[in-house]
């Protein structure tokens, strides 16, 4: 009986994210100037600049891509994230890399700390490829063995051409990487850290920083009332993904699985909606579907879950990742 107690009880910690010597060579960098004061200033800091950065990228971007926009008309910019915009793949493309206004941003909140952009990777200052392929891999390949033995491929439509498609493949595979590592870099990487660095009780840097993510991906006027639906489940992928950093003490992991999940989102079936100019296939459920897309988004989560358990089971340590 105790045997099976104690051993219950390891099992129940292994479920717990991170350990306090990871946690502490993670946050090595944020504990050097931890204070909340800091913490607040680098937020509205990083969001300010993201803002300002945003408005110039897109209007330098939408004016240096506009022989491709609709009827080469400017005005197009103003209406790209529109929900009820036919989105092109410039459109698309000049949304997601616009993301490079949040890494700046990132940049200046770490610097309030006496930070390196570098240092908000965690442990080793930088990305690990070998992570990141990990996790990239571990999404691609069981969310494409879901689909199909679920059947989410069927009565899909061909969203843009083959060669068109195999045109912007490169541009737009960099452009979603900047996208998704932004808000990594933001939100497992900045926010999470130094939220550890003042405390390492999960529900400080791990429940808050996720909820918040999760917040921020509320879309009332396009998703209508599963807006909520959609923000939980965000909110359990950046669980995930914080556990993930959490576990490996860098934001690689969680980056790659990140990475993955949008590639398939973004770049292959896309549901009908800004971000669908740059995808090869549409899905059959819109938005506007409320209880068919109810119904898709409660599909998505159960492959995220599986993904998760299988990326735990190959690597759990730190060292398993490292380069």
């Amino acid at each position: 009986m105790v045997k099976i107690v104690v051993k219950a009880g390891f099992a129940v910690r292994k479920l717990i994210p991170g350990d306090r010597e990871t946690l502490a060579r993670m946050t090595a960098s944020a504990r050097q100037a931890p204070e909340i004061w800091r913490l607040v200033l680098g937020i509205v800091a990083a969001f300010f600049t993201a803002f300002v950065l945003l408005i110039v990228i897109v209007l330098g971007a939408g004016i240096l891509l506009a022989p491709f926009l609709p009827g080469r008309d400017l005005s197009a910019i103003a209406d790209i994230a529109a929900p009820d915009t036919q989105p092109v793949p410039v459109s698309t493309f000049i949304l997601l890399i616009s993301f490079v206004a949040l890494i700046i941003g990132a940049k200046v909140a770490a610097k309030i700390h006496r930070r390196s952009l570098k240092s908000l990777c965690g442990i080793g200052d930088g990305l690990r490829p070998r992570a990141l392929a990990l996790g990239l891999g571990v999404v691609l390949i069981f969310t494409a063995l879901s689909s199909l033995a679920g059947g989410g491929f069927s009565g899909l439509t061909q969203n843009i051409p083959l060669a068109t498609w195999g045109m912007w493949l490169v541009p737009a595979l960099f452009a979603i990487f900047i996208q998704t590592f932004a808000e990594e870099l933001i939100f497992r990487g900045y926010l999470q850290q130094q939220l550890t660095a003042i405390s390492i009780n999960p529900l400080v840097w791990w429940i808050l920083p996720s909820v918040i993510f999760g917040l921020f991906h509320l879309d009332f006027e396009t998703f209508g009332e599963n807006s909520w639906l959609i923000a939980g489940a965000t909110t359990l992928m950046a669980l995930i993904a914080a556990d993930v950093t959490a576990r490996t003490g860098n934001i690689s992991g969680a980056l790659g699985l990140h990475f993955g999940n949008n590639i398939m989102a973004i770049l292959l079936v896309a549901t009908p909606g800004p971000l669908a100019g740059l995808s090869l296939y549409l899905s059959p459920v819109s938005p506007s579907d409320t209880e068919l897309m109810r119904a898709s988004i409660i599909a998505t989560i159960i492959p995220m879950i599986f993904a998760y358990a299988i990326y735990l089971f190959v690597v759990t340590r730190p060292d398993k990742t490292a380069d």
